[in-house]
């Protein structure tokens, strides 16, 4: 009856109540980054992976101050080379610490996003950060030098800044830095940007009574402005180093994937996802994914939703689409992007936010006092389409044996009908043994 004590616990408005739940947060969050230090400090790194390659790299450029190796090396990519070159001037484990904070903080901000616009999270508690800590590819890559949880960081405070702190020109400038954390992010600030400017235009359309075009437009092609200016100035610099104004498209070394109808459908960025979750955290991803969705209340009007779906949508299509490889190695057409679980780790904080929406309409479904589904059509038939994505859930895990770590084990699939049955099964018995006892007094 965990959720019910939950609920319990975002209703309570004792400020005492409200100090132990943040002592509690410390608590939750300390012990995380004692685990992962732990980790940072015992993990033997091996001489030839990617992780160690960017830690040599970024201390070099740092430490002999290489700007131009700064700003095109596109592998090592600026952000993470910077944050890891000047960390990394300590050591090792140091360089590895910074990746722990800020996946941490990354956390924080998903925790926060979640309490604010998805329904039932408003007492979410600081443990639910596993559903982002605890993503298989994020927990095996947060105490490494890696580039993609550094472009996590950048789109998850971009989002925290706009949608939480409504602080507009930081919040276009940070999501202005996501291609200097990973390129292919370019496509995600474009989105973005398009995004917050619409918000802008319309907070701005209702607040003004004159409906004054020019006024309404002039702050949003200023935050274009300056949220585009680390892209710009970053394509500048590299224009300048490599006499290349296309230097950036000719330093690629992503290509489209052919086109093969057959293997396209087989292959994908969702016949991937298995990869990133637990069997129980997949059902709720895509529980979330596909629940209707209803505004918070007391949340703000916002296109909070639209962003986070588009960022989904878009990154999936490219994970899908694009071959990170040099051309002519063995089996080249079969090496998309989606082939590699921390590529996923870019967008693991809009991943983990449906996660969250999953567990929400799973709440909504049996907890909630108006006795309603969230889609307000009825218990039976929202049990019954969540019966349908465990199962597609299940049949998705078995259709992709080399893709989910875990395929061979019949634990997974015993873990995954235990979650359902107590989902789907022990609340509804709980709550009428407590009203038949409730009759009998």
């Amino acid at each position: 009856m965990a959720l019910e004590i939950w609920a319990m616990e975002s209703r309570c408005k004792d400020p005492g109540e409200d100090n132990f739940m943040r002592r509690g947060a410390v608590l939750v969050f300390l012990i995380f980054f004692l685990i992962f230090a732990a980790l940072s400090y015992i993990y033997t790194p091996e001489l030839r992976t990617d992780a160690f390659s960017h830690f040599l790299h970024s201390v070099d450029a740092v430490s002999h101050l290489k700007i131009q190796n700064i700003v095109t090396n596109v592998w090592d990519k600026p952000i993470p080379l910077i944050i890891y070159g000047v960390s990394g001037l300590a050591g090792l484990f140091f360089a590895r610490l910074a990746s722990v904070i800020l996946v941490l903080l990354t956390a924080y901000f998903i925790l926060n996003l979640a309490r604010r616009f998805i329904r039932n999270m408003e007492g979410s508690p600081a443990l639910t950060i596993v559903f982002f800590l605890l993503l298989i590819p994020v927990f095996g890559q947060t105490f490494l030098t890696m580039t993609e949880l550094p472009a996590a960081f950048v789109l998850s405070f971009g989002l925290f800044l706009f949608y939480l702190k409504r602080a507009y020109l930081p919040a276009f400038l940070a999501i202005g830095f996501l291609p200097l954390a990973r390129v292919e992010c370019s496509l995600m600030m474009a989105f973005l940007f398009i995004s917050f400017s619409y918000e802008v235009f319309l907070n701005k359309r209702f607040a003004n009574n004159k409906k004054n075009l020019l006024e309404e437009f002039k702050p949003i092609f200023w935050y274009l402005v300056v949220g585009s200016s680390p892209f710009v100035l970053w394509n500048a610099g590299g224009a300048y180093f490599t006499k290349d104004v296309f230097w950036l498209l000719h330093s690629s070394y992503a290509y489209l994937r052919p086109y093969d109808l057959f293997y396209i459908i087989k292959h994908n960025a969702v016949t991937a996802l298995p990869m990133v979750f637990t069997a129980p955290a997949l059902s709720l991803f895509l529980i979330g994914v596909f629940s209707p969705k209803e505004k918070k209340e007391g949340a703000p009007n916002s296109l909070f939703f639209v962003s986070i779906y588009g960022i989904l949508i878009i990154y999936l299509i490219f994970l899908s689409s694009v071959i990170p490889f040099a051309k002519g190695e063995v089996g080249w057409e079969k090496l998309i992007a989606a082939w590699n679980d921390r590529n996923f780790n870019v967008i693991a904080p809009v991943i983990s936010l449906f996660v969250y929406m999953g567990v929400s309409y799973i709440y909504e479904m049996f907890y909630n006092k108006r006795d309603r589904s969230i889609n307000r059509i009825g218990r039976p038939f929202t049990i019954g389409k969540t019966v349908s994505l465990f199962i597609f859930s299940a049949l998705l895990i078995l259709i992709c044996p080399t893709e989910f770590p875990f395929s061979s084990s019949t634990t997974l699939y015993l873990m995954l009908l235990f979650l359902f049955a107590v989902v789907c099964f022990v609340p509804p018995l709980a709550q009428h043994i407590t009203l038949k006892k409730m009759g009998s007094f």
